[in-house]
């Protein structure tokens, strides 16, 4: 795949797999962030979100500009924000301490597959809706034109946050 991908990079495999190792760290970032929901810890919540978005916002920067890391940079920021903030969860929320839960409890996992298998679906079908737009809208604007529809796009998405976040403060 990297080679079909990347022409055979040894470099692009290795940001490759370390993005892959996001994959279960955001599982369990995610997971977490819905029973803290479900615990109605919205303090913890807000306090995992912030220092994802800051590790990973300072962090790429900091890895950019500092060590000159480039695409690097935001790759190790991006895994690491997901990481931390999972672990602050973690850590600052009541769940490990109820009932001895270890770090990886797999009959929990198992109970937050089946807890947020629709969560996931919307996620995944609200994602498409947005790239499916912006990659047939390529074939058909101008490069300006489409810049612009995805900045314009963002902000809309940006104030999406409002009435979610109010969503899941009213009905959880």
């Amino acid at each position: 795949l990297c080679r079909y991908m990347f022409g055979g990079s040894l470099e692009e495999l290795f940001f490759v797999r370390l993005m892959i190792l996001q994959i279960p760290f955001t599982f369990l970032y995610m997971n977490y962030c819905y029973l803290i929901i479900f615990k109605e810890n919205t303090k913890v919540y807000n306090q995992m979100t912030i220092i994802k978005a800051l590790v990973g916002s300072l962090g790429a920067l900091f890895l950019i500009f500092i060590f000159d890391l480039q695409l690097e940079g935001i790759v190790y920021a991006s895994v690491l924000s997901v990481f931390l903030s999972f672990l602050f969860g973690y850590f600052r929320s009541d769940i490990a301490k109820e009932k001895g839960l270890s770090l990886l409890n797999f009959a929990m996992i198992r109970d937050f597959r089946s807890f947020s298998m629709k969560m996931y679906l919307a996620g995944i079908v609200g994602n498409f809706n947005v790239y499916i737009i912006r990659t047939m809208l390529i074939a058909y604007l101008a490069p300006a034109k489409m810049a612009f529809f995805s900045i314009a796009q963002d902000r809309a998405s940006f104030l999406n946050k409002i009435p979610d976040s109010m969503n899941i403060m009213l009905f959880s």
